[in-house]
Formats: structure tokens, C-alpha cells, sequence
């Protein structure tokens, strides 16, 4: 077993121990602290929300409230649980955050219910009696059907959680279910950024140099091996695809701004409004993929199963061309504020983790790293692969 995750505590030289009957064993709670416990309670792929009412504004969170005099985080946060929504629950996972020195911590925890317990409306004990209690409900949101729902503060925390275990590479089923919260939402913003630069995009159809030779260069070897159709992912305004179109491939292009799909099919292109991680679903195979400043939208943790539905698509001996900005290994949300005030999230890459990502997939035929401009300190990882 592993040491307790928020103070290090172990009580034997040779064992770490995290739990004990679900409590850190933390002797005489000495390691306590002030500030806040925080609980998501996760059952097949919902989430348990506490419905309030505050200032006359109905609104959900998670079960939580403030440590008391004494008391451990993690007795803490199940208190609150058998308070507010009347059961008992286990601590499958937690992390700790501090916002900044001048305020308390923050624990946030990963909750499990057992399967015969029903959630119900209990009370906060904080409202004196005689007065009308803050709580009002409980509810569940399913995270593939209701993701929309989901707050920016209840994005945050899950944020918190997930990154938390991921840095201790953790392999769990419920990190899995707590992302999709985060990829959902990042799908969203992309969609609703590129509809907004759509029409911007649609009028500069002239790239710089360097962008221009990748892809010439792309097409030079697609006509040499004679290939014929292509599948061009996030084809933005589509002037990629109509360059493809005129060297005389038959193309398909997707993207997930309804936007840009209008700009494309105006251009005499095949395309649907989708994203990456269900290309399957186009039913068709391609002698040819094209990605360039695409795929670093899609999450690390993504990234694979992204791989994946390309490698399914493509045909054998396929070529698959992806180009992205990268350097470092990084996971950043960026806002153009000249444009839309959304955030657009970028998974930046680095040279050895793209060679050992993609190396499970495709053989690498040619992989460049284009400096760009002086005064920039991005580069450019331009990749041409082929299906084994």
C-alpha cells in the first residue's frame, strides 16, 4: 500500500499504509489542518451533484464543507457525505491543492457508494435550527449524456483530481470515466472557437512558405505511389483539401466546427462535422491522411486511441501525414481574445514522445523539426508515416 497521499504518514518502516478502514492513520490526527474536503461520488459514469439553493439561485455541487477541530481531510469528507446525503461512502482516491499561501488547503477526494445505498436529501448542521435549509436535493449527471451541465468549478476540481493521478501514473477505470468530463468540454470550446474565426479563416486562403513546402512535398510523394483518395482531418476553411483536389486526389475532409464543414462543402468538398475519435464511423478507407495543426488539440491521454481510429481507416501501405507545433511535453488552454474570449486547449509534444507514441502504429518515413522564424520560439515536428 501506498503512503498517505496528503502528509506523508506511514506507521511502519517496511510498509506504507494509506488507509485503515478507509481513514488515514494518522496518529491523534496530528497532521490535520485547516480548510476544505471536497467529495466526487462516481457510480456507472454519473456523478452525484447536492442541489442548493443560495441567493434564490438554484445551483449543484459536490457533498463537502470545512474540516473540523481535529479531524482528518479524509474523516472529514466522509462526514459530509452521511450528512448531506445519508450514506456511507469509501475513498477510492485524493489530492490536495492550494490556491496560495494566504488561503487554507483544498482536498478533494474520489467517493464510492455501495450499490444497495441510495443517496436522499439530509441536512447541513451549519443552518441553526428553525431556518430553511440550504439543501434542496440529490441528483445524478451522466457524464456522456449531460457533460454540457457540468460547471467550470466542477471542471476544475475533476482537473485537479485527474491530473493528480496521472502524474502518479495511476491505471484506473474511474480516471478514465472523470476525463471524459474534460474531454467533452474541450470539444465544445474547439467547436465554438473555430465557428467564431470561421468566416476570418474562410478569407486567407495564402499560408506562409514553410507550410506550403510540407504539403507540396506531402503531395509530391501521395502522386509517386500513385495514391488516390485522401482523408484530410480539421480541413478548417478547406484550402488544403481543394489543393489536394486539384492534384487530382479524391478527398474527404472532417471537422468539428459546423462552420468551417459549410466553408468546405461551398468548395466542392466531401465533408462531415465530426471529430477524431470516431472516424470508424465514415465507413470508408483511404490511401492517404493529412493532419496538420490538428491532432494538438486532442488531449495526451487521448492521443492513442486518436492514433487508433486513423490507423483503422487508412489502407495497408497508407500514408499518413501528421504536422504540429511542439518542443515540450506540455497540456495548456490558450484564449485569442482578438477573436472569441473561449479557450481553445493545445497538447504540445516533444520529439522522443511523438517517436515512441507513434512508432506502435505507423513505421516512420520521415520525421523534420522546422524552426519558426527568429523571433519565435515554437517548432514544428512535420511527420510522414505509413500503415505497416
Amino acid at each position: 500500500m501506498e503512503q498517505c497521499i496528503f502528509c506523508n504518514y506511514s506507521n511502519n518502516k517496511n510498509e506504507k499504509v494509506l488507509y485503515e478502514n478507509d481513514l488515514c492513520v494518522r496518529p491523534n490526527n496530528r497532521y490535520a489542518r485547516s480548510g476544505r474536503a471536497s467529495g466526487i461520488v462516481l457510480r456507472d459514469d454519473k456523478i452525484m451533484f447536492m442541489q442548493q439553493i443560495v441567493s434564490g439561485k438554484l445551483r449543484h455541487v459536490f457533498v463537502g464543507g470545512g474540516i473540523e477541530e481535529n479531524e482528518t481531510p479524509e474523516q472529514a469528507v466522509l462526514r459530509e457525505l452521511k450528512e448531506e446525503a445519508n450514506v456511507d461512502g469509501r475513498i477510492i482516491y485524493g489530492s490536495v491543492y492550494r490556491p496560495s499561501k494566504e488561503l487554507n488547503h483544498e482536498y478533494f477526494f474520489l467517493l464510492s457508494i455501495d450499490d444497495d445505498q441510495m443517496p436522499k436529501l439530509g441536512y447541513d448542521p451549519e443552518i441553526p435550527k428553525g431556518e430553511e435549509q440550504v439543501l434542496k436535493g440529490v441528483v445524478w449527471r451522466d457524464i456522456d449524456k449531460e457533460h454540457e451541465k457540468f460547471t467550470a468549478v466542477d471542471k476544475d476540481i475533476i482537473s485537479i483530481l485527474t491530473t493528480h493521478a496521472k502524474e502518479k501514473n495511476i491505471q484506473a477505470d474511474w480516471l478514465n470515466s472523470l476525463s471524459k468530463v474534460l474531454s467533452c468540454s474541450f470539444k465544445e470550446n474547439i467547436k465554438k472557437y473555430y465557428d467564431t474565426e470561421a468566416e476570418l479563416r474562410n478569407s486567407k486562403s495564402v499560408k506562409v512558405d514553410w507550410k506550403i513546402q510540407v504539403r507540396g512535398k506531402f503531395c509530391e510523394l501521395i502522386k509517386r505511389e500513385n495514391k488516390k483518395t485522401l482523408l484530410e482531418l480539421g480541413a478548417g476553411a478547406g484550402y488544403d483539401s481543394q489543393f489536394f483536389m486539384e492534384n487530382g486526389l479524391k478527398v474527404v475532409a472532417v471537422d468539428l466546427s459546423s462552420e468551417m464543414v459549410k466553408n468546405c462543402k461551398e468548395k466542392g468538398i466531401e465533408t462531415y462535422e465530426m471529430d477524431f475519435y470516431d472516424l470508424s464511423a465514415l465507413d470508408k478507407q483511404f490511401d492517404s491522411i493529412y493532419a496538420i495543426n490538428t491532432l494538438l488539440h486532442v488531449p495526451k491521454n487521448d492521443l492513442c486511441h486518436v492514433l487508433n481510429e486513423i490507423n483503422l481507416v487508412l489502407e495497408i501501405d497508407g500514408l499518413f501525414y501528421m504536422g504540429l507545433y511542439g518542443g515540450q511535453d506540455t497540456e495548456n488552454e490558450f484564449v485569442k481574445s482578438e477573436v472569441s474570449d473561449v479557450p481553445r486547449f493545445f497538447a504540445m509534444h516533444s520529439e522522443s514522445y511523438l517517436k515512441a507514441t507513434l512508432k506502435n502504429y505507423f513505421e516512420i518515413l520521415d520525421f523534420e523539426t522546422i524552426e519558426i522564424g527568429a523571433d519565435r520560439n515554437d517548432i514544428f515536428h512535420s511527420i510522414t508515416m505509413r500503415k505497416r
